[in-house]
């Protein structure tokens, strides 16, 4: 996974009370692999919001690791389904396989910037 240009994970989300309101910071757990261009991301919010932000940052303390599982994950699984078709796939099912093999190198593209 060496063409990623964002911080590598681990990633941790913390929580705490600020001025009366939750912040939600992410960052790099202790530990993981220095990078020059660290970066981290702080949330604040109130109120019924609080769920929400909760929520939106245990995905994007996550999205490191779900990055690298999928970038590792996809060779594979185009090897194993695409270039050796199973006779017992039908060709529905083959064509759904085939469609969420290209959702994920997009949305892997998306991870990169490189698409909108």
């Amino acid at each position: 996974m060496n063409d990623t240009k964002f911080t590598p994970g681990p990633w941790a989300c913390q929580e705490s009370e600020h001025c009366g309101g939750t912040v939600f910071y992410i960052a790099q757990e202790k530990g993981a692999p220095y990078t020059p261009y660290y970066s981290d991301v702080a949330q604040t919010c109130h109120g019924e919001r609080v769920d929400v932000q909760r929520a939106n940052a245990h995905v994007l303390a996550a999205a490191p690791d779900l990055y690298a599982e999928l970038y590792d994950l996809l060779p594979i699984l185009e090897h194993n389904i695409l270039k050796h078709q199973p006779d017992s796939i039908d060709n529905n099912h083959y064509y759904s396989i085939k469609n969420r093999l290209k959702r994920i190198q997009d949305a892997l593209s998306k991870a990169r910037g490189e698409s909108k």
